[in-house]
C-alpha cells in the first residue's frame, strides 16, 4: 500500500471546510485559533543553519505493489521539520540520477520532490540526497533496495476436505434472535443468543450428517447468506444438535452455532461440530476443489515433477510476476479400513521469488479404495519357445512378463496365483494360472483363470558346410567322402538331420533327375568307378525337430 502524503495545502483545505460549519462564540474562538495556526504554518520559515544528518546503509523494502516512494524520514536522523519541508533525490550505483516526481505542493506552493523505486532497483545500493527546501542544507546516505515480501497465493486446488468445525462462543461473540422452528418461523425465538458462523459447500448432492455434541449449544443451517436481522430467510434447520438431510451442489451453506440461551460462562463454550457427506466431500467454498483420485493414479501423482505437476497452486509476486521457483515434498498416510479413503497424499509446496522470499502452502490428494468390480483378468498369452522372457522355477513365464490383473495396485487389495503346468511337444508347455484377488477391508474375493502357452512352432535354424571339391585317391579314380554335419543347429527342441545325395550316372555325367540317396545322421559317400569319374554330385541336409518343424539346406559336391 502507498504511504499517504498530507501536504500543507491539504491541511488548509480541511481547516477551511471545517471553519465554514462553525458558529457562535465557540466557533469564533476556534476560528481565531485555527487562523493563527494556519498563518503560522504558511509563514513558517526554516532555519538554514540546522544540522542535517543522513543515515548510511539504510534498507528500504518495496511494498505489495513493488514500488516505494523514498521519503525524508527514511534517510534523515532526527529531522528538524516534517517531510513536506524536504526534497529527495537519488542516483544509481553508476551515478545516473533517478527521475524525480512531484507528490504535491508545500505551504508556499512549491513542489514537493520525491523518488520512486521499483523492482528495477532490487539489490541496488542507491545514493540518496535529502535537501531542506529553500536552503543549501543537504546530506547523503546509501540505501539498499530490497524485496522482503513473499509471493502471494492466488488459487489453491486440492484443499483439505472439511470434517469438522471448531470454535468458541463467548461473551464477545455477536448475538441474534434464533428462530425456534423452520415452518412458521420464527416461532418462539430464543432472544440474544451468542453465535459463530461457518461457510461450507458440497461437491456431490446427497445426505450430509452434522452433529454438535455439546448440549449447551445449538445450531441453525442456512441456504445462502445468513442475515441475523432476518433469521428466517434461507433457514433449513434451527435449534438442533443433529442434522441428516440431502444438500445440493452449487449452494454455499451457513452453519450458525449459537449458545442455548442468552448467557455464556466467562470462558465461553468451546465446541467441535462433526460434518460429513455420505456421497462426497465438504469444502470451504463453491470455488474450492477436493482432489479424490482412484488408487490406480497414486504412482503417477507421486511421480509428478514440481515444474509440470497437475493442479499446481498459483502464486504471483508484484516484483517477480510469475517468475517463481516451485518445489514440493509429498507424504503418504495409509488410512484404516474404517476411513473413507485408503490413503492421503499431503503435498507441501514451497514457492520462492528471485529475492529468496518464500511462501508455503499445502495440498491434499485423497486416494480412493480399490474396487474388486473394476479388477480385470490378464489376457491369455501365446509365446514361442525361442522367445526370451523371465521364468519361474516351474518354467512358466513370470507374471511380470505375462501380466497381472489390472486395478489391483491399491492398498488392502492383494493378489495370489497358482500354476498347473502341462508339457507340450519339445520345449513347449501349457500353463493354467488361477488368480485370486482379495479385498482385506471387506473380505470380498474374486477368482479367474489365465491360460499361457509356450509352443515350438519355429523350424530349426542350421548352418551347412561350404561347397567342397573332392579329389580322387592316388592312382585311382574313386574317392570316399565323410559328409560333415551342419556347422550349427539352433532350435528349442531336440533335432535330427538327414543327408541326401545323387551320384553320376553310368556315363559319368550328373543326372539332375536321378533320385536322392538319403542317409540319417553321419554319412559317408562311397566312390564306385565309373560313377564319380570326372563327374559331379549334389547333396542336401534336411533338418527336423521332434515337433515336426523342418528346414532344408543344399550344397554342391564336386
Amino acid at each position: 500500500m502507498k504511504r499517504p502524503i498530507l501536504t500543507q495545502n491539504q491541511i488548509l483545505s480541511v481547516i477551511r471546510t471545517a471553519g465554514k460549519t462553525m458558529h457562535g462564540a465557540y466557533s469564533m474562538m476556534t476560528l481565531l485559533i485555527t487562523f493563527l495556526f494556519v498563518s503560522g504554518l504558511q509563514a513558517q520559515s526554516v532555519d538554514c543553519s540546522v544540522i542535517m544528518v543522513c543515515n548510511d546503509g539504510v534498507q528500504i523494502s518495496l511494498d505489495e505493489d513493488c514500488i516505494v516512494t523514498i521519503n525524508p524520514d527514511m534517510i534523515l536522523q532526527g529531522q528538524a521539520y516534517p517531510n513536506d519541508f524536504y526534497d529527495v533525490e537519488a542516483k544509481l550505483p553508476n551515478g545516473t540520477p533517478l527521475p524525480q516526481i512531484t507528490i504535491g505542493l508545500d505551504g508556499q506552493g512549491r513542489p514537493i520532490r520525491r523518488v520512486n523505486v521499483t523492482n528495477a532497483h532490487i539489490k541496488q545500493t542507491l545514493q540518496v540526497k535529502v535537501t531542506l527546501r529553500g536552503c543549501p542544507n543537504t546530506c547523503w546516505g546509501n540505501a539498499l533496495i530490497e524485496d522482503k515480501l513473499p509471493p502471494v497465493l492466488q488459487t489453491l486446488p486440492c484443499e483439505q476436505r472439511i470434517t469438522r468445525f471448531m470454535g468458541n462462543v463467548n461473551g464477545t461473540s455477536p448475538t441474534y434472535d434464533r428462530p425456534d422452528v423452520v415452518s412458521g418461523c420464527p416461532g418462539t425465538p430464543e432472544v440474544g443468543v451468542f453465535y459463530q458462523v461457518f461457510n461450507f459447500a458440497v461437491d456431490a448432492t446427497g445426505i450430509v450428517d452434522i452433529s454438535l455434541p455439546q448440549t449447551n449449544l445449538r445450531f441453525a443451517l442456512y441456504s445462502g447468506p445468513f442475515n441475523p436481522a432476518s433469521p428466517c430467510t434461507g433457514l433449513i434447520a434451527t435449534n438442533v444438535n443433529n442434522f441428516n438431510q440431502s444438500l445440493s451442489t452449487g449452494t454455499l451453506y451457513r452453519l450458525v452455532v449459537s449458545s442455548a440461551g442468552n448467557a455464556v460462562p466467562p470462558g465461553g463454550i468451546s465446541f467441535t461440530v462433526s460434518i460429513d457427506s455420505r456421497v462426497g466431500n465438504i469444502m470451504s467454498s463453491l470455488s474450492s476443489s477436493i482432489c479424490a483420485r482412484p488408487c490406480t493414479d497414486e504412482a503417477s501423482i507421486l511421480a509428478q515433477p514440481a515444474t509440470s505437476t497437475l493442479n499446481r497452486p498459483v502464486f504471483l509476486d508484484a516484483c517477480n510476476g510469475s517468475n517463481l521457483t516451485y518445489s514440493k515434498r509429498d507424504e503418504v498416510e495409509v488410512l484404516t479400513c474404517n476411513d473413507r479413503y485408503s490413503k492421503i497424499i499431503t503435498r507441501y509446496w514451497t514457492v520462492c521469488d528471485q529475492s529468496g522470499n518464500c511462501a508455503n502452502v499445502t495440498q491434499y490428494y485423497y486416494i480412493r479404495r480399490g474396487d474388486l468390480s473394476t479388477v480385470q483378468a490378464p489376457p491369455d498369452r501365446n509365446y514361442t519357445c525361442n522367445q526370451v522372457f523371465p521364468k519361474l522355477p516351474n518354467g512358466a513365464p513370470n507374471p511380470s512378463f505375462s501380466g497381472f490383473p489390472t486395478n489391483t495396485q491399491c492398498s488392502k487389495i492383494q493378489t495370489y496365483y497358482s500354476d498347473i503346468v502341462f508339457e507340450l511337444c519339445g520345449g513347449g508347455i501349457k500353463v493354467f494360472r488361477q488368480w485370486d484377488v482379495i479385498d482385506w477391508c471387506t473380505g470380498a474375493e474374486i477368482s479367474f483363470g489365465q491360460t499361457i502357452k509356450v509352443e515350438d512352432t519355429i523350424a530349426p535354424v542350421i548352418t551347412c558346410p561350404s561347397n567342397v571339391t573332392i579329389n580322387t585317391g592316388t592312382h585311382v579314380c574313386t574317392a570316399n567322402w565323410n559328409v560333415p554335419a551342419p556347422t550349427t543347429i539352433t532350435d528349442c527342441s531336440a533335432t535330427t538331420y538327414t543327408v541326401a545325395f545323387k551320384k553320376a550316372g553310368a556315363s559319368g555325367q550328373f543326372n539332375p533327375t536321378a533320385p536322392f540317396v538319403t542317409v540319417d545322421g553321419a554319412t559317408q559317400v562311397m566312390g564306385v568307378f565309373p560313377n564319380l569319374q570326372y563327374s559331379q554330385s549334389a547333396g542336401g541336409s534336411q533338418q527336423n525337430s521332434v515337433c515336426g518343424n523342418r528346414c532344408l539346406r543344399q550344397l554342391l559336391y564336386l
